[in-house]
């Protein structure tokens, strides 16, 4: 959320109180105010971006609250670190449909929560090989703002493989905890998986759509991780992949696994989330 705390540093200089002292927001009763519980966080970055940097009411214009999102993160004048930009397209994406608000490039994903501002309390759905290849689908040719850059919708800035495959195993139901940054090792998947309740298979199995793909030589040393898409009666497999020789999401295969190789390295297994209904 980017909000100064340490008074007197450089983001906020001087000896009177800091971002955090003056508008921090408890939002998880029962709790003990911090501003690194997540939800106190996010509250407390709303009530900034409302009440500091001039953020209309609901209902408001793109426009308006991207000048917003540019006050908040001071970067609209850096060619470099377009914040703002990230933010309000991730909005469009959620479902921001206000005043002058592009398309969203991927519609699926584009659902706003029903019931206003009151997010569903019930379960979420189980994942599903079929909901897992959807939703991974959905995101074909998505990719880096700007190319080059590793910036993309599915987690920090850095190498993205492992990113975009927690990214829509967590769209789809696989209960993967916190956000797709503890993810960004392609390894920890295979790890969280096998130690969670989930199926991890040797590169000799025959994965079904919906599976990781592992390539590199075992958990501790791997070096892509991509989304099994088909599964051919011969045993070819087409996967769904994010930065692999490219800066957007694509399609490999079909190919052998056998005969599969990235950055110089065989496949070394495949995982089934916990959840996963195989024929759903």
């Amino acid at each position: 959320m980017q909000i100064a705390y340490v008074r007197g540093s450089a983001c906020s200089p001087g000896s009177g109180p800091t971002l955090w002292e003056t508008y921090a927001v408890n939002a998880d009763p029962g709790h003990p105010l911090s501003i690194n519980n997540p939800a106190d966080a996010i509250f407390t970055a709303a009530r900034i971006l409302r009440e500091d940097k001039g953020a209309p009411p609901t209902g408001g214009t793109f426009a308006e609250y991207h000048e917003a999102a540019c006050h908040y993160y001071g970067a609209c004048g850096d060619s470099t670190v377009a914040y703002a930009e990230e933010v309000m397209a991730r909005a469009v994406q959620y479902g921001f449909t206000g005043s002058g608000a592009p398309t969203a490039t991927s519609p699926p994903l584009a659902e706003p929560v029903s019931g206003g501002c009151e997010a569903s309390s019930g379960p979420p759905t189980p994942a599903s090989s079929s909901r897992i290849v959807r939703v991974a689908e959905s995101q074909l040719g998505q990719g880096e703002h700007p190319p080059g850059s590793n910036r993309t919708i599915y987690g920090p800035p850095e190498e993205w493989c492992s990113l975009f495959a927690s990214w829509v195993w967590k769209r789809a139901g696989v209960p993967l905890p916190g956000s797709t940054a503890n993810y960004g090792y392609s390894g920890s998947l295979y790890t969280w998986t096998k130690e969670h309740g989930g199926r991890v298979l040797p590169p000799t199995a025959r994965p079904a759509p919906g599976d990781l793909v592992f390539f590199g030589a075992g958990p501790t040393e791997s070096v892509h991780v991509a989304i099994v898409q088909s599964v051919y009666k011969d045993g070819r497999i087409t996967t769904i992949d994010g930065n692999d020789d490219h800066n957007e999401v694509g399609i490999a295969g079909p190919f052998l696994p056998s005969e599969a190789v990235v950055q110089g390295q065989h496949i070394y297994g495949y995982a089934q989330p916990p959840s996963t209904g195989r024929n759903g």
